[in-house]
């Protein structure tokens, strides 16, 4: 070898060396810097603390038992607050669950009127669980009377819910003709709390709309399927939610996340929140189901002391919604789900 070559190989050995040195010093400035941005980013979580002790969340043995590692389940609540000291009525209640065995996001609502035990208040409508004791009174009740083991939560109100749909540049919904007058009407509400206007809507049809006309079309029970057909309205919009986040570009997803969180009252963690991000990625969940309970065959209206209940079959309700969150069974023969 000569002495150039040497010199050359010499050189070279140097490089490398250098390159090994600093490629830890670099893996920590990386690290450090993704681990700050993401701590940035998750710092705007809007987070509430409550019990997570089974007993105060009416978790019993029975659902610890039918409870599964691929199976996410969390309470999603839509409050309907508009003052700031109004009671917060429940009146969107949906389970989510990611189920990563069947590759499935299911949207399980419950009706606002079901007759159920609320601790401390006897047995009355579920979507009064949250106005008299918050999301923990809420899960509690949800847990208790369906065997559910839903510790974690998520609840935003119609104004921050409207705030949700503009960030993402509106939702796709098919608006019957009958439906117009009602989301003219509830957005003419709105805008006098708000102090502002919002272009009424003329068309019915496929269209995309905005936040406050998605809401308004979210609290419609006026029709003639009432409140059955609400829950399928409010499915409907949060199955537009979910297509179009998943229809942005991922790159897209550190903004939309700093956008959203601050909207967002939840009991969820940053870990929580990018493990169930990552484990939705990885498990490439795409597929949304839905259902709405109590089933019709299992419940039916009835007036007591003078006020309207859904009064339901509680073990009836219980293995439906367990049949279908947990061994992928999807209910049939409910009336006014045509738009499934």
């Amino acid at each position: 070898m000569t002495r150039k070559q040497n010199k050359t190989k010499n050189k070279s050995g140097s490089i490398f060396k250098k390159i090994l040195i600093m490629l830890p010093i670099v893996l920590i400035i990386v690290g450090s810097c993704a681990y700050l941005y993401t701590h940035n980013l998750f710092s705007k979580v809007n987070k509430k603390e409550i019990s997570q002790k089974d007993s105060d969340l009416g978790i019993k043995k029975v659902a610890t038992e039918k409870a599964k590692d691929d199976i996410i389940n969390i309470a999603l609540f839509g409050v309907d607050t508009r003052e700031k000291n109004d009671p917060k009525h429940s009146d969107c209640i949906v389970v989510l669950t990611i189920d990563e065995k069947h590759k499935d996001i299911k949207l399980s609502s419950v009706m606002r009127d079901t007759f159920v035990e609320v601790k401390g208040h006897d047995k009355t409508k579920i979507t009064h669980a949250y106005a008299y004791g918050g999301p923990e009174l809420a899960l509690w009740t949800l847990n208790n009377n369906f065997d559910l083991n839903i510790k974690k939560y998520a609840t935003v109100d119609f104004f921050n819910l409207e705030k949700i749909v503009d960030i993402l540049g509106g939702v796709q919904i098919d608006v019957k003709p009958n439906e117009i007058k009602y989301i003219n009407k509830f957005m003419g509400e709105t805008s006098k709390i708000l102090h502002d206007s919002v272009p009424t809507l003329t068309n019915s049809g496929v269209q995309v709309l905005n936040g406050r006309q998605a809401v308004s079309y979210a609290r419609i029970r006026s029709t003639a399927g009432g409140d059955y057909e609400r829950t399928l309205r409010q499915r409907a919009v949060l199955n537009a939610i979910i297509d179009k986040v998943k229809n942005k570009n991922k790159l897209e997803y550190p903004s939309l996340i700093s956008k959203f969180l601050p909207l967002v009252e939840t009991n969820l963690d940053s870990n929580e929140i990018m493990s169930i991000g990552k484990d939705v990625l990885i498990s490439n969940i795409t597929n949304v189901k839905q259902a709405r309970f109590p089933l019709d065959s299992s419940s039916d209206g009835k007036k007591i002391n003078g006020i309207w209940y859904l009064v339901t079959d509680i073990e009836e309700t219980k293995n439906s919604l367990h049949d279908f969150i947990y061994n992928d069974i999807e209910p049939k023969g409910n009336h006014n789900e045509e738009r499934n």
